[in-house]
Formats: structure tokens, sequence, C-alpha cells
């Protein structure tokens, strides 16, 4: 039974390990003005270069100008007045893609024929006169 535990929390350390070397790291280096740096405990102001790991934030003041360096050498320019949040992957490499969306599929379908009835008993309500008479 020892031996089963044992031989459990290596492979989960090597599960640990595996998915901690794929998420690449990033460096955040400050050129001027205020960047702030979020890692799960609040934006806070930084002096120098700071290391990121996937999901945290940087915000740049708008005097500010920063430069976000990935592990695998790409550079991406922090602008004034923008937030980056550091990705699993670098943006430069080739089979970079956008996030998957989290938006739920819309539930509604849409109509396809318009119906003008409602444009009268609306306009009743907002206006309280009765609407013109129509053809």
């Amino acid at each position: 039974m020892k031996a089963i535990c044992v031989i459990l929390c290596a492979i989960l350390a090597a599960v640990a390990a595996a998915s901690r070397a794929s998420a690449q790291m990033a460096e955040i280096h400050p050129v001027r003005g205020e960047i702030l740096v979020n890692v799960g405990e609040g934006y806070r102001p930084i002096a120098g270069v700071v290391e990121l790991k996937p999901g945290d934030a940087a915000m740049v003041g708008s005097r500010g100008l920063g430069q976000l360096i990935y592990a695998d050498g790409c550079r991406v320019d922090v602008v004034p007045g923008s937030v980056v949040w550091i990705r699993a992957r670098s943006p430069c490499t080739a089979n970079a893609s956008p996030a998957p969306s989290r938006d739920p599929e819309p539930a509604l379908e849409p109509r396809m024929a318009f119906d003008p009835s409602w444009l009268t008993e609306g306009a009743a309500l907002i206006d309280s006169r009765k609407p013109p008479a129509g053809p």
C-alpha cells in the first residue's frame, strides 16, 4: 500500500512539473512612468523587472511605457493606458491562436419576419397618446 502511495505521488509531481513547464513565464520591463502588476493580490506598482506567470496582468499608466518579454524571447510593447494579461503561450509562436470565447452560445433565435405590432404598443406606452390610425 505504501508503494502505491509513493508511485501516485511521483506521478502527480511529474504531471505538475510538466504543466508548469508548458506555461511560459514572462517579464515586464518598465521603460518609463508607472506600471502596475496584478499577480492575484490586486494591482501594485513596480520599480524594476518583475517575472509574471500566465493569468497575471500588467496595467500601464497614461504616461507609462513598458515591454513584456516572454521566455522564448517574444517582445510585446505595453503602451500607455493599456492592460495586458500574460498568456500561456507566447503571442509570437506560429501556432498562437486567440483564446476561445467564454461567451455562451445565443439561446434565442432571431425573428425571420418583422412584426410591426410591437411598435404601436410601445409608442403608446412611451408617449401615452394614442398612436395615429394605420392604413
